[in-house]
């Protein structure tokens, strides 16, 4: 992240220069896309982990994208375990 006025400048840079321009349209209309797609895998999470009961997993499966925050050592190792417990009742 950058600071507005350093952001400004980048973009009067950007601006200046014909080539740099368009590519730099093309890269964040990439990027929007990818956000959007990104903000509604979140959308998405949220409302499974928010559910009373639990979900239909076959609907929640389909199309389903996980970015979980970065999260502290201990509690990863414990996810871990948890993950490594399920995927070998699944087998």
């Amino acid at each position: 992240m950058t600071v507005p006025e350093v952001e400004a400048k980048w973009l009067k840079a950007l601006r200046a220069d014909p080539e740099l321009r368009e590519w730099a349209i093309g890269e964040m209309k990439i990027w929007s896309a990818e956000g959007s797609a990104l903000m509604k895998a979140h959308k998405k999470s949220l409302e499974v982990l928010e559910m009373t009961s639990e979900p239909d997993w076959n609907i929640v499966r389909n199309g389903f994208r996980l970015h979980p925050p970065k999260l502290p050592k201990e509690i990863e190792a414990k996810l871990d375990a948890r993950f490594r417990e399920k995927m070998k009742s699944l087998s």
